[in-house]
């Protein structure tokens, strides 16, 4: 009996452990762990490594031809502002209910993150681009918003467009048909990013 109560405890410990070592960012959004991101990885497996004091500050940037609109994005600040080197790799962070990534994947004091707004096969997420255009001899600026996704296999952002929506919805000539009976297609690109992302979760790599 001892021996049989030895195994069953062995075996259980090993389950436990190989399912944690699969567990991902997505299995469970509601009990995100609070930390810094040196890389994907880290966020994928819901594992930062960098467990300093930090608060979020929230920052609203202006875009449009004239600055007319405004955008929410996100500053990390550290409580303390040595507790992070310069040459400090950071995917993003999360403060234990969202997570904020940047493009820039130094560390940099003044760095703007966006916040991850759906989490799935593809996650998505806004930021802020800038277009640069003639003006006189010179030239100007503006900023857009625009929407992207990432894969939660690889890492590798992608900007939506009716075209890189149209591609992921090949492996899905349902979806696909769908949305090419839509009129206003480039007002409904996250609808179908979504929609994929919740009928092919078998997609996602353990």
């Amino acid at each position: 009996m001892f021996k049989l109560f030895c195994f069953i405890t062995i075996t259980s410990a090993l389950m436990s452990n190989a399912l944690a070592q699969n567990a991902l960012v997505l299995d469970d959004t509601l009990h995100l762990n609070r930390g810094i991101y040196k890389n994907f990885k880290e966020f994928r497996k819901n594992s930062p490594s960098i467990l300093v004091d930090f608060t979020v500050d929230t920052v609203f940037k202006m875009y449009g031809l004239v600055g007319q609109n405004s955008y929410q994005s996100y500053k990390i600040k550290l409580n303390d502002p040595h507790s992070i080197s310069k040459d400090q790799k950071v995917w993003g962070f999360c403060d234990g209910k969202s997570v904020y990534i940047n493009s820039n994947d130094l560390y940099r004091k003044g760095n703007i993150y966006d916040r991850i707004v759906f989490f799935g096969r593809y996650c998505l997420f806004s930021t802020l681009e800038t277009a640069y255009f003639p003006v006189g001899a010179g030239v100007g600026s503006t900023r857009y918003l625009t929407d992207c996704l990432f894969d939660i296999n690889m890492g590798l952002p992608v900007v939506l467009s009716k075209e890189s929506v149209r591609e992921l919805l090949q492996k899905d000539p349902e979806l696909l048909a769908e949305f090419e009976k839509e009129e206003k297609k480039g007002k409904v690109l996250t609808v179908y990013v979504k929609k994929y992302a919740l009928k092919h979760p078998e997609e996602i790599k353990r």
